[in-house]
């Protein structure tokens, strides 16, 4: 049971960082605008 919520742990703090860099490429393309 701990194994795999080690692993949904990764993947959500994957999940966010991703989302992360997506909103980092949008307000950088809001601002270029």
């Amino acid at each position: 049971l701990s194994r795999s919520w080690k692993i949904n742990m990764k993947k959500t703090k994957r999940a966010r960082n991703e989302l992360a860099k997506n909103n980092l490429k949008n307000i950088d393309f809001i601002f270029n605008l």
